[in-house]
């Protein structure tokens, strides 16, 4: 970007805007940092796993493999990340609401109870949520000659990061296999899926 003054500033991260092909449907917008988590601005899917102000957004994972989970709460409060009952993360949210944890320790592969907390200004626990969740392995995900097989706790987000080294790029599994997705959010283990090269999607495009 550069300022009326001349001075050009840059930054490191992306903004992606996806428009629905729908008059009035509501456009996604992420934005996304090399080597971080994806962040949902704008999301006009279904609402997020939430209870009251407080959601959980995104699941993701950055390029060493360590889990980031983000969401929203509201603004200026504690959030609290536990995983079996043992606390491994918290923060306060920001001024707009939004909040991300990547807890230090490491996560091995497995499947976990999954608590989120919001406190109050007292310090006491405001709205909470509780779900499963599954920590992939990274090795899940391989990909030989052009395509993949889905294994168990694989989603076109984690393959697309794998591949692309941005989740937000799932369309382009999504698109090389229609034939065989009727919903980008349901994938199945065993499932064998092309996919193309970035640069190739984009001439695809032209």
């Amino acid at each position: 970007m550069t300022t009326p003054d001349g001075l050009t500033i840059r930054s490191e991260e992306t903004i992606l805007i996806y428009v629905p092909e729908r008059d009035g449907d509501i456009p996604l917008v992420l934005r996304t940092t090399p080597g971080g988590a994806t962040e949902v601005l704008q999301d006009p899917r279904d609402p997020p796993e939430g209870v009251g102000p407080l959601t959980l957004d995104v699941i993701d994972y950055d390029d060493s493999g360590a889990v980031i989970f983000s969401g929203r709460a509201e603004p200026d409060r504690v959030v609290q990340l536990f995983i079996n009952r043992t606390l491994i993360g918290q923060t306060t949210s920001s001024e707009n609401g939004r909040w991300r944890i990547a807890p230090e320790a490491q996560i091995p592969p497995g499947v976990y109870q999954l608590l989120v907390v919001q406190l109050d200004m007292e310090g006491r626990p405001a709205y909470a949520i509780e779900l499963p969740f599954e920590r992939a392995s990274a090795d899940a995900i391989a990909l030989r000659d052009g395509r993949v097989v889905v294994q168990p706790g694989n989603s076109l987000w984690r393959i697309a990061r794998r591949a692309y080294g941005q989740g937000a790029q799932y369309t382009i599994i999504y698109e090389a296999n229609a034939d065989q997705i009727r919903d980008p959010d349901l994938i199945y283990p065993g499932q064998i899926f092309d996919v193309p090269d970035s640069d190739d999607a984009d001439d695809s495009d032209e």
